[in-house]
């Protein structure tokens, strides 16, 4: 290897390392940035001139892998234009003469009542004075009505689903009259102050609308199913927290759907929400900035919504987004349409010309194929020369990109995601650009729970193709090299190539492998100082999470009733106090977590638990940023196949157990078997039996017995705990039974009488 390929070699390693440096300044950050794009050109040319075939039939292939690249190339150009410069505008009421009325609008069609009950609860409790709460049913559910007159909502129907929800928002806007207009979708609750925050921006006459960044507190499904919610930040966090306040510089940010303030004459004036195509927020914020009118994204969580809660889920919203990208294409193309800054053109093009990712990717992972299979040759070079012209340029790339997007997405993640949509998403595109008035706009599940683990075969087909595809094409390429066969050079790259395809293709299967959603409510991680009331007592404790169903708090060691009351301390507000049932408690250091199931007994305390949970904000406003260095997040991502699968865990007991140096007895046939510790006797079908504890709870024992005078699993028993004359007896069942040498270790799951509970508790306590 001569000087100049250790040299570029050198200048790959080079931008590895800076690209962990946490602290890199702005103009370096934006220096080496260009520098990548400077090393792409110089790959790109070398490309065009040295590498590509032009023998039919690989010719095809060959254009298309770099027309693939030409395209990556340009998207990455209007990545860095739209992230230079990102604003962070704030605005407050004292610019208005007076507060304008405001319709709030919560479009619904068949989400569950517990998710628009959340939203609507959150909307009524926002701080301003003259709002109006409108649920917009295009399911008309009588539920529903009775929900919006249960909390105090304005009802709001129609006869027929013409135009889905854009269709739904513009019957409500001709039968309402408030200046401005929010429209939050079913799923997403505002904070306590959202209008203060937004509507002092609509002092300015020429502002049209005001759109708040979209956080999602539940994982997408990347982060659930491959558990790796600690490490990686929400799919959709770059283009919300990193893109669109960049696009705000340009006046080109667009509503998303849900969390904006509109100007209703602004609407009006454009003939409400434009409903030609499948994204009739993207379509709409395009015909208002073409007539003059302006937007603001303020970069603040002002509400929280979810995120797609399956795989399926996630392509069915994607495919409906591309779909109506090339929709607008055609009948609002932003390249021509007349009112458009240079800025806003390049910025609503960059979102349409994102979404021919699909093309490009399907050429990525069929390229190496076409060779292994079929020996057509996608390009020609040697990996000497792949490793001096494209490893710089990548390395550059790879090390600028997660500093650039403020760590919320490292390059083989995208890679990721748009290998799991390609397949879906190409054909969408194709028809989207030839039948431009097909599709029906499909609404994203919301609510989902599975109970059980489940693979989603129809979804993974693709990619369950794409990845025995690649096993026989790697089998094949090493038996023609094993026979000479095949050209050497061209068949490590491909090969080299297919095995990233191959790891990436498995990685979706995990996704697609959807692991168990329990919880009716997804928990907010958020710590706040709580009491706890039991057994006439009091103990402080803390959340360690939370939501309007039940929580999970850290508190010392002692044992709780199953029933207890709860008193949560938001700060710098009222207390909410609730009863809750016990599920489950682990022991954790010197204490123990456990986890509460709220028992509201009336909707006030409901909605208190609601407004606790998402009114205050308190969980997005304590998120930050996973700032997982590049390394360590390559490393994650390469270890994707062991990471993805769970761990067998034991079933949690509902109450901890606390070893006790107790004397026991079990009296059985066998005679009575005299132990260590104190009296605790076990009558069965065999008699009564001596044995010894290991430990206890409220609700179980662990006990200890000869091997051959052990009951069963699942025996019914009678015990009783304790010197003679001051026993405490009760029954059970033998709840798991093993063998440990001569000895038989017993799990006991009590029976008690509702009367026993206390005396059981108040014994254990002074134990």
């Amino acid at each position: 290897m001569d000087g100049q390929a250790l040299g570029w070699l050198g200048l790959a390693g080079l931008a590895l390392l800076l690209a962990n440096w946490k602290v890199l300044g702005y103009r370096l950050r934006w220096a080496l940035a260009f520098a990548g794009l400077a090393l792409q050109l110089r790959y790109l040319a070398w490309r065009g001139l040295d590498t590509l075939v032009f023998s039919s039939p690989s010719v095809f292939i060959s254009l298309a892998l770099f027309a693939a690249e030409i395209y990556s190339f340009l998207q990455l150009i209007l990545f860095y234009f739209q992230v230079a410069r990102p604003t962070s505008p704030r605005a407050d009421l004292e610019g208005l003469p007076c507060l304008p009325e405001v319709d709030v609008f919560i479009p619904t069609y068949d989400e569950p009542l517990e998710v628009i009950e959340r939203t609507a609860v959150c909307c009524l409790g926002m701080d301003y004075p003259g709002k109006t709460v409108y649920i917009l049913d295009d399911g008309r559910r009588p539920q529903v009505e009775q929900l919006a007159s249960r909390l105090g909502c304005r009802y709001l129907t129609r006869p027929n689903n013409r135009h889905a929800k854009a269709g739904n928002i513009n019957e409500a806007l001709a039968r309402t009259s408030g200046e401005m207009v929010v429209i939050f979708d079913a799923d997403h609750a505002p904070v306590q102050s959202f209008l203060r925050e937004t509507v002092g921006f609509f002092s300015d006459p020429r502002v049209a609308f005001v759109q708040t960044e979209q956080h999602f507190y539940n994982p997408d499904p990347f982060q659930h199913n491959l558990l790796l919610q600690r490490v990686f930040t929400n799919e959709q966090d770059l283009f919300f927290k990193g893109i669109m306040p960049g696009r705000d510089r340009y006046n080109a940010a667009f509503w998303t759907g849900s969390g904006a303030v509109f100007r209703r004459r602004a609407l009006q004036e454009v003939g409400g929400v434009r409903p030609e195509t499948l994204t009739e927020d993207f379509h709409t914020s395009l015909e208002l900035h073409s007539r003059g009118w302006r937007s603001v994204h303020l970069n603040r969580v002002l509400s929280a919504g979810l995120s797609p809660e399956s795989y399926s889920g996630y392509i069915l919203q994607r495919v409906r987004w591309a779909h109506g990208a090339f929709q607008t294409w055609w009948r609002a193309n932003p390249l021509f349409r007349k009112g458009l800054s240079l800025g806003q053109r390049l910025c609503y093009y960059s979102s349409i010309h994102y979404f021919m990712f699909g093309w490009a990717r399907m050429v990525f992972l069929l390229a190496p194929l076409a060779f292994l299979l079929f020996g057509l040759m996608p390009l020609r070079a040697t990996p000497l020369e792949l490793a001096i012209y494209y490893l710089p340029q990548m390395a550059v790339i790879q090390a600028v990109f997660p500093l650039l997007s403020g760590r919320r997405r490292l390059m083989p993640a995208s890679d990721l995601y748009e290998t799991a949509l390609c397949f879906f998403q190409a054909p969408a595109a194709v028809k989207a650009l030839l039948f431009p008035r097909s599709g029906v706009f499909k609404v994203t599940p919301k609510g989902e729970r599975r109970q059980r683990g489940q693979f989603d075969l129809v979804m993974a087909l693709p990619h369950l193709g794409l990845a025995l595809l690649i096993g026989l094409g790697l089998g094949l390429g090493l038996w023609r090299l094993q026979h000479g066969l095949a050209d050497r050079n061209a068949t490590i790259i491909n090969g080299v190539w297919a095995m990233y395809n191959l790891f990436l293709a498995l990685g979706v299967l995990l996704v697609a492998r959807e692991l168990p959603q329990r919880r009716r409510a997804h928990r907010l991680s958020v710590g706040l100082p709580c009491e706890v009331e039991a057994l006439g007592a009091t103990l402080s404790a803390r959340t360690v999470d939370f939501s309007e169903a039940g929580a999970s708090i850290r508190l010392g060691a002692g044992s709780l009733p199953p029933v207890v009351r709860v008193s949560i301390f938001p700060p710098g507000r009222d207390s909410v106090r609730v009863a809750a049932s016990v599920t489950h408690s682990e022991r954790e250091g010197d204490g123990q977590k456990v986890g509460l199931r709220f028992l509201p007994a009336t909707a006030s305390e409901k909605e208190a638990l609601i407004r606790l949970a998402f009114g205050l904000g308190l969980a997005w406003q304590a998120e930050r940023t996973p700032r997982v260095g590049f390394w360590r997040s390559l490393g994650y991502l390469a270890m994707l196949p062991l990471e993805a699968v769970p761990s067998w865990r034991a079933q949690r007991r509902r109450f901890p157990r606390f070893s006790l140096n107790l004397r026991a007895g079990l009296e059985g046939k066998g005679g009575v078997l005299r132990s260590y510790t104190m009296d605790c006797s076990l009558e069965g079908k065999g008699g009564v039996l001596r044995c010894y504890t290991m430990d206890c709870s409220l609700e179980g024992l662990g006990l200890v017995v000869r091997g051959q005078e052990a009951p069963g699993r699942g025996q019914p028993v009678s015990l009783s705990l304790g010197e003679s004359g001051n026993a405490f007896s009760f029954a059970g069942e033998v709840a798991w039974a093993a063998v440990s040498g001569p000895w038989v270790r017993l799990g006991i799951r009590l029976k008690l009488r509702e009367e026993q509970r206390p005396l059981w508790a108040r014994r254990l306590a002074r134990l």
